[in-house]
């Protein structure tokens, strides 16, 4: 073999030049392929299932999120779901959450007691000036001499007002009191509220000597002259006013100035959502809502307009998306309508009369003045009306969840309609109501000839309670009625439940009172 380098001969197997020593046989090339692999079945399911999975987390997540805005949202209506009452036997008084007595106080209670939204906390005003305080843990005295007082509807704060004069503000948390200010006497021009507070309880507006203050975070903050207040809420944050017999209606801010929302207004009680911060006000022949402090957005025209609420509803949280109900009715031509959220609003048959919601606001049942009939629809479409009753004596009840609705007509029957289903007559001889459970599933009503009867709403079980009761009342969760009256000592027993289960309460009563939102004297 040549080699290819020097040209020298080598042998035929040489592997290397004898002259040079250059390499004279190259090593074969080494050709490396590289297998593609076919995508196995296998990974594709695991990338499909990947997929799914990365898309039911994002579904779970956007419904969890929903879910928790929604949850955040406060209720459309707000509904007392603990009754507190004050029962004097003579001696004594007993403080009763629900029907368990929480305490005994000596003092005896006529004037008014006044619950927060849920009823679970009451403060009341006794005979000799002593302010108490109540709740499921018990009852004990906030203050002596007191005249006047307003409670927060959260419960958390009382204001009141000695009989020397002196404005003093209580913290239901701390159970201390803070004076606001002296020489808040009644001024006779005041025809409004002297003083009130804000829901959370920890602002007052009040009004000394034709002056109007803000207090709030240890001081009081001056907001103008001959000016009552209406209401405020939390913080100072709206403030509304008006002007002594002039029929100017104000809006402002703390440490702002004041914003004229009308000169129309009249002496009518305006309405205020749950947190002060919208009002429904009447002014010039028409209804106007402020929203967040702005000025009014009128939604209707004709008479002074109030919210229809469910039964045992106490407070809108918010006065858009609501029903309203003229409080007159001239001529029998009633105005009721519906604001949209937008203050558009949609206006409910003529002879509409008034009404009650279910639980939820999203249903009317009200009485036809034209034909006297009872009636169903959607407060958003409100043309659609669904006839349900005939002869209607003018009265219903109907559950939260819209499940039971009773009424009773012309004969005196006493009908129940559940659901979808038609209305069935489960009791005669009705000739008033007292009060409906707070599920909706029992009734009270006063029968001839039988007296007080408690009545499921399925009619087979219609339990007489007393045949010489003198009262009945459903508030909250609870019932309560009068039995065994003795005309001779002016007494009676109370009995109460929560589930149709009545219990005795109290035995020689002569005055309950009950602890409203209002505290719109609810006596017996």
């Amino acid at each position: 073999m040549k080699c290819p380098y020097c040209g020298g001969e080598n042998a035929a197997d040489a592997g290397f030049c004898e002259r040079c020593g250059s390499r004279l046989t190259a090593a074969a090339p080494i050709n490396i392929v590289v297998a593609k692999r076919a995508p196995r079945a296998s990974h594709r399911a695991a990338g499909g299932v990947r997929f799914f999975v990365v898309v039911l987390i994002c579904v779970l997540a956007a419904a969890a999120g929903f879910l928790t805005f929604k949850a955040l949202q406060p209720p459309k209506y707000i509904f007392q779901q603990h009754l507190i009452t004050f029962i004097w036997d003579g001696k004594q008084t007993t403080v009763f959450y629900d029907t368990t007595a929480v305490g005994t106080l000596g003092a005896k209670f006529s004037s008014s007691a006044q619950s927060d939204f849920t009823g679970a906390r009451a403060a009341a005003l006794s005979d000799d000036g002593g302010l108490y305080y109540a709740d499921r843990q018990g009852v004990y005295k906030i203050a002596d001499d007191v005249q006047s007082y307003n409670t927060a509807s959260s419960g958390n704060g009382v204001v009141y007002l000695g009989t020397d004069g002196t404005l003093t503000l209580y913290s239901v948390k701390s159970r201390k009191a803070e004076k606001i200010a002296d020489d808040v006497t009644k001024d006779p021009a005041a025809v409004y509220l002297l003083f009130t507070i804000s829901p959370d309880g920890k602002t007052v507006l009040y009004s000394k000597g034709g002056t109007l203050y803000v207090y709030a975070k240890g001081q009081s903050v001056f907001i103008g002259t001959d000016l009552a207040g209406l209401a405020v809420s939390n913080g100072g944050k709206y403030i509304y006013s008006c002007a002594y017999n002039v029929g100017t209606l104000y809006v402002s801010q703390l440490g702002g100035d004041l914003k004229k929302l009308s000169d129309g207004y009249g002496q009518a009680s305006p309405f205020f959502c749950a947190d002060n911060t919208q009002m429904l006000y009447y002014a010039d022949g028409a209804n106007y809502i402020s929203v967040d402090g702005g000025y009014g957005m009128k939604v209707a025209g004709g008479n002074i307009a109030a919210p229809l609420l469910p039964n045992s509803a106490v407070a809108v949280s918010s006065l858009m998306n609501v029903v309203y109900a003229d409080q007159t009715y001239a001529n029998n031509n009633g105005h009721v309508y519906f604001i949209n959220g937008k203050g558009g609003t949609v206006t409910f048959p003529r002879y509409c009369q008034g009404g009650t919601l279910d639980g939820t606001g999203e249903t009317l049942y009200y009485l036809n003045s034209a034909d006297n009939n009872f009636y169903k629809c959607a407060v958003k479409d409100p043309v659609n009306s669904v006839e349900i009753g005939q002869n209607i004596a003018g009265w219903c009840y109907v559950s939260p969840k819209d499940r039971h609705v009773y009424y009773v007509d012309s004969n005196n029957e006493l009908w129940c309609k559940t659901g979808d289903a038609d209305a069935v007559k489960i009791g005669d001889g009705v000739y008033g109501p007292s009060g409906m459970s707070a599920g909706g599933t029992l009734i009270f009503t006063a029968q001839y000839g039988s007296g007080l009867v408690c009545t499921c709403s399925d009619g087979r079980t219609a339990v007489t309670l007393s045949s010489d009761a003198c009262g009945a009342v459903a508030i909250g969760s609870v019932m309560l009625y009068m039995d065994n009256y003795d005309s001779a000592t002016v007494t009676y027993d109370v009995y109460g439940g929560t589930g149709g289960k009545f219990v005795p309460m109290a035995s020689g009563v002569q005055l309950i009172a009950f602890a409203t939102y209002d505290g719109s004297n609810v006596q017996w």
